[in-house]
């Protein structure tokens, strides 16, 4: 067919045979007429040049990603070792920020809990949005109290409205727990923009299981976020079948944080502190402790 088109340069049934397809009069295979169209073949697809660079660009991040994951790995075999003083120094001296997976993985598993206060210190000094959001989330979910303090003052340094805006939206959990807490970050924070969404997380309404007959249901309910009361009931064979059922929770954290905050103090009548952030809300913004 190839012989035929060179005889004959409008043979159709051997320029079909080949490939080709008329576009505007002419004779043009597919790569002929994607690349006129400025798309290029990459990876199995016919992929214009904007996609190309951001394919390459994800792959490049994805590969530094995994070496840093695999570098500290190393260095944490190095602890206890003749290289430990090595593996310190290393780590101290990291601030790029394709390590913040790598030492977010790390906060989150490692059980060496001066090593974890490490990766916050590296983490918060790295700063990117993603180093940050790792610290928000740990001084939030970690189950040891020490480790989410440090993350917290690694967090109250620099006031950032996004840290502000995570902590203001956990206030709304279904787990009681991330509430109070992160009334407390509120108040770190020191964010007058915090008042009114901790005016109406002063008393929060949550779900609950518990076992019918337990005799003390505190002693026999959780959240339906997790935040446990008492021990978990046990759904073994011949249990109880559990009840759900709805609490008001006064919640105290949420209650120092706004005095902290404002100077004010109205225990948990809501409306007395709607109605005393309604008459002063055009100060709150810039200083709410004024009023």
């Amino acid at each position: 067919m190839q012989r035929i088109i060179e005889l004959a340069p409008d043979h159709e049934e051997a320029r079909r045979g080949l490939g080709y397809s008329q576009v505007g009069g002419q004779w043009k295979t597919q790569e002929e007429v994607m690349l006129e169209r400025g798309f290029r073949w990459y990876k199995g697809r016919w992929r214009l040049p904007q996609e190309i660079e951001l394919m390459e660009r994800k792959n490049k991040v994805e590969v530094a990603e995994r070496e840093w994951f695999g570098k500290l790995k190393m260095w944490r075999g190095w602890l206890g070792t003749s290289r430990a003083a090595q593996a310190r120094k290393n780590l101290q001296e990291i601030d790029d920020p394709y390590a913040v997976r790598a030492l977010a993985a790390g906060l989150e598993n490692e059980q060496n809990q001066p090593l974890r206060a490490v990766y916050i210190e590296i983490l918060a000094k790295i700063g990117t949005p993603a180093a940050i959001e790792a610290l928000a989330a740990c001084s939030m979910e970690d189950p040891v109290e020490e480790i989410r303090l440090t993350c917290l003052d690694s967090l109250k340094k620099e006031k950032r409205r996004d840290v502000v805006a995570y902590y203001v939206g956990k206030l709304k959990s279904k787990d009681n727990r991330l509430v109070r807490r992160a009334a407390v970050a509120l108040s770190h924070m020191n964010d007058p923009t915090a008042v009114r969404p901790l005016i109406e997380a002063l008393v929060t309404t949550h779900k609950y299981k518990i076992i019918k007959g337990s005799g003390n249901p505190n002693q026999h309910s959780y959240s339906f976020g997790g935040s446990s009361s008492g021990g978990m009931p046990g759904f073994g064979f011949g249990s109880p079948k559990p009840k759900i059922i709805k609490r008001d929770i006064a919640n105290r954290e949420v209650l120092d944080a706004l005095v902290s905050l404002t100077g004010q103090n109205f225990q948990y009548n809501e409306p007395a502190w709607k109605a005393w952030y309604a008459a002063n809300r055009g100060h709150a913004d810039v200083d709410a402790r004024r009023n």
